[in-house]
């Protein structure tokens, strides 16, 4: 019998010990999980210079540029020296033809995705930085009209309308930007590599002035 109750109290205190060494491990474990994250999440918005680029030749001299807007939400990831992140928001594309008193304009609202950009962060002190970036992106077309004002009489029509309208765009965004603290001011460039119709051979070509803030 007293065998049996040395051995019930050895085998107690051995439970006891594994228990206490997976409550440990697990607090460790859990601890680390609440490391903070390295990513840098942020909003962005701004104004869009939209434009068209492409076979543009006939009529580049009447090109203005229609103003549209852009508001995203994103992140950054540092990768070695570099960093990674995506993008997604609301944005528009199109452009203004003016000759004369006779003037054409598209406008297009667009759900925004960049799947992937690449960048180079470069802090010039504690509270000031400056970074380059370039990604690709595809957007998709969801409302939008084409206006033809020949000076006298004025008519639109939905992109919904139009023969062989391309839906869908896709292309590369890149440009430059700076960080004061929480607050940033970004320059990009967005050109596009899908015609806006298959019979007309031009495509999106955006300059974009966006305000960030970081969460």
């Amino acid at each position: 019998m007293k065998k049996i109750f040395t051995l019930i109290a050895a085998l107690a205190m051995i439970v006891s010990a594994a228990t206490a060494q997976i409550v440990h491990s697990g607090g460790v474990k859990i601890n680390e999980e609440k490391t903070p994250s390295e990513s840098m999440w942020y909003a962005r918005f701004g104004l869009n210079m939209m434009k068209c680029g492409g076979d543009v030749s006939d009529f580049k001299d009447y090109i203005k540029s229609n103003l549209g807007y852009q508001i995203v939400w994103g992140f950054e990831k540092p990768l070695g020296p570099l960093f990674w992140g995506m993008e997604y928001g609301l944005g528009s594309r199109g452009y203004k033809l003016k000759d004369g008193d006779a003037k054409e304009t598209w406008f297009a609202h667009n759900g925004y995705f960049s799947p992937f950009n690449l960048g180079y962060k470069y802090a010039v002190s504690g509270d000031f930085e400056v970074e380059g970036h370039i990604g690709a992106y595809v957007s998709g077309d969801y409302a939008g009209k084409f206006v033809e004002d020949d000076g006298h009489d004025s008519e639109d029509f939905s992109i919904y309308d139009a023969d062989d309208y391309s839906y869908v765009d896709a292309g590369m965004v890149f440009g430059f930007g700076v960080w004061y603290n929480s607050v940033g001011l970004d320059f990009s460039f967005q050109k596009g590599f899908i015609n806006m119709t298959k019979d007309v051979k031009v495509h999106t070509s955006n300059f974009m002035i966006r305000l960030g803030f970081k969460f």
